[in-house]
């Protein structure tokens, strides 16, 4: 839950956190230096400087002092009634802590429904309707990349199948043609050769050549290079 709030004179910021890290403060300095900046027109005045408030929400003690609510200004060592008055807040809410008798009733009751998510108030309720409807909608959203994710998957694997089929197909295609283009070269071989064997008999009859070349319907040239080699 980020949320960034500014009206005139403030700027609100609030942070979830769940986790304990040790860089907490650092962050929180950041967080603040991040709001000036991106909220501070260039050439602005000093003066213009909105008060600066962060929140951090913590479902762990964020400073092991067992404290609810652990609240940070700048004030001078030597002297700490002296405020530096900058106008910056940095504010860490416990919400583990046991002792909340130092909390208003409605942050008493936030807490409560941070750590057992019961809605008692107003506005705990409609924190809740809105937490509701962001993990409807996070559900909705998951299910549509869900379906997406398995429409493309089914359509690789339809690719995929349909190649595989087809070079399936196509192997045995190839060796049917193959085959049958086999059996018809070797019977045209086998004829070709029949008819060189007849022309050879024929010549050694001492029959003429366009006798032989008109009844094995061989070219004249193939009879002439047969007669020649006989």
């Amino acid at each position: 839950m980020d949320v960034f709030l500014r009206d005139e004179n403030r700027i609100i910021t609030v942070e979830m956190q769940t986790g304990h890290k040790k860089e907490l403060p650092k962050r929180s300095r950041y967080y603040q230096s991040v709001a000036d900046v991106s909220t501070t027109p260039t050439g602005a005045k000093y003066r213009s400087l909105p008060d600066n408030i962060l929140i951090f929400i913590c479902t762990f003690d964020p400073f092991n002092r067992q404290l609810p609510r652990y609240t940070f200004q700048y004030t001078c060592n030597e002297s700490p009634e002296l405020k530096l008055k900058d106008g910056s807040l940095r504010i860490f809410l416990n919400t583990t802590a046991k002792d909340t008798t130092s909390l208003d009733d409605e942050l008493c009751l936030f807490y409560d429904y941070v750590r057992d998510k019961i809605a008692q108030t107003a506005f705990t309720k409609e924190l809740d309707k809105s937490i509701a409807r962001m993990k409807q909608e996070k559900e909705e959203r998951n299910m549509y990349l869900t379906y997406t994710s398995r429409m493309m998957e089914c359509r690789r694997d339809g690719y995929e199948e349909g190649l595989f089929t087809g070079w399936e197909e196509g192997i045995s295609i190839g060796l049917a043609t193959g085959r049958e283009e086999g059996i018809a070269i070797g019977l045209e071989r086998g004829a070709y050769e029949t008819k060189l064997e007849t022309a050879k008999a024929m010549l050694s009859l001492g029959l003429p050549l366009d006798q032989i070349q008109l009844c094995t319907n061989l070219p004249l040239d193939v009879v002439l290079e047969v007669a020649q080699f006989k």
